[in-house]
């Protein structure tokens, strides 16, 4: 999420030292001091380190077996690929 602050410009500068130092981006300090400050649990870790798990969907058993290269061309290349992929009509 973004946002927009008015912070005294001698704060935002020692932001970027401290986030610097620290091998960490100024976003992930201020979340961190943020959780200090609330008393919420403590921060997962750098940025970089976080994973947050990929969105996913129930989208029933698959019509395809991608394992199988062939039956995965032929699917994709012939005539209908998208209803026999999606299980229904698709504009392209």
């Amino acid at each position: 999420m973004r946002a927009t602050f008015e912070i005294d410009a001698k704060l935002v500068l020692l932001l970027h030292e401290i986030a610097e130092r620290r091998g960490m981006t100024a976003s992930a300090l201020v979340e961190e001091a943020i959780r200090v400050v609330a008393g919420v649990n403590a921060s997962p870790g750098p940025a970089e380190n976080r994973s947050r798990p990929l969105p996913s969907w129930p989208m029933g058993q698959p019509l395809v077996d991608v394992s199988n290269r062939e039956e995965l061309d032929s699917t994709m290349d012939g005539p209908g690929a998208a209803q026999q992929l999606y299980g229904s009509s698709v504009r392209t």
